[in-house]
């Protein structure tokens, strides 16, 4: 996810709503020139909204009351929403958009959002073993358990399940 983040300017961080980057109402940009970390994902976040068609997630609600979530290049991947608050999903997309890039912080439920969120403050520091798999990766699913039910820790278990490299980046 961006060479360590450090490679795309993570280090010149101003944190803004979504509605100061993009109209909410016609997702028309406001500001076209900053690299942007997006968190959440089309149903509470308009820049996700606007790359809705193009993010590639599918989402299907089976009969049992699991989800299956599916990501382009990355396969299927199944959620008990049960385990709410236990265990998540977070999807992680890399964007390249008119020279900028927009990184996609997107969990399932808002655990997964914040746990996501976290994911990356780990991704700087400390590594933990399969971190790796994300330096050069566009796409990745990553699952989060919690230690602590409700609750995001640093003691927290984050997996990646799958990430897309591109053959050139």
């Amino acid at each position: 996810m961006g060479l360590g983040l450090g490679y795309y300017g993570i280090w010149d961080v101003v944190a803004r709503f979504d509605s100061d980057v993009v109209d909410p109402v016609t997702l028309e940009w406001k500001d076209t020139t900053h690299n942007l970390i997006v968190f959440g994902g089309p149903i509470v976040n308009s820049v996700s909204k606007k790359f809705e068609g193009t993010l590639g997630i599918g989402f299907t609600e089976n009969p049992d009351g699991t989800w299956t979530v599916t990501v382009a290049d990355l396969g299927s991947f199944d959620y008990d929403p049960a385990n709410m608050g236990q265990e998540d999903l977070i999807i992680l997309i890399l964007l390249k958009d008119n020279g900028r890039y927009i990184l996609f912080i997107m969990g399932l439920t808002p655990y997964g959002t914040l746990a996501g969120s976290q994911l990356v403050r780990r991704f700087l520091n400390p590594w933990s073993p399969d971190m790796m798999d994300l330096v050069h990766a566009r796409k990745a699913v990553v699952r989060w358990q919690a230690t602590v039910p409700n609750q995001v820790n640093p003691g927290d278990t984050w997996t990646v399940l799958a990430a897309y490299i591109p053959e050139s980046p």
